[in-house]
């Protein structure tokens, strides 16, 4: 119950649902929507936990890197109906002598030549980025 001047908490109105449910829908079928209604209430209850959490970006890395060779690889898949996927894969060459090899997009695939110098950008050891020198 309420006070005078109190404020109407989640578990408050959810008591009053929970009441008018019992009342409209009867034994049987009120333990249902009952328990539906528990159920989305613990799930808004975790949402709303997750969501006060901070959120951390992670680390991008940036290596100066020289593009050592690219290749495309096409799997086929299925017989009635065969299926062709590209997978496009470039090797870049740090300049402390590391090599990194990643799968990219088509459009960087196209965009970036062999042997060409620049920027490698790197997020979760996955590749984000490469910006040619000029």
């Amino acid at each position: 119950m309420l006070l005078k001047g109190q404020k109407m908490t989640n578990l408050d109105f959810d008591a009053i649902i929970i009441a008018l449910i019992v009342i409209v829908c009867g034994g049987g079928m009120a333990f249902v929507v009952i328990k539906s209604f528990i159920d989305a209430h613990k799930q808004r209850i975790e949402y709303e936990k997750e969501s006060e959490q901070p959120y951390f970006e992670p680390q991008l890395f940036e290596y100066k890197a020289t593009v050592v060779e690219k290749y495309c690889q096409v799997e086929n898949f299925g017989i009635k109906m065969p299926e062709h996927r590209n997978a496009f894969y470039i090797t870049f060459q740090t300049y402390d002598g590391r090599i990194l090899k990643y799968g990219v997009l088509e459009d960087d695939y196209l965009q970036i030549e062999e042997n060409q110098s620049g920027t490698l950008a790197v997020i979760n050891n996955q590749f984000y980025g490469f910006c040619p020198d000029e």
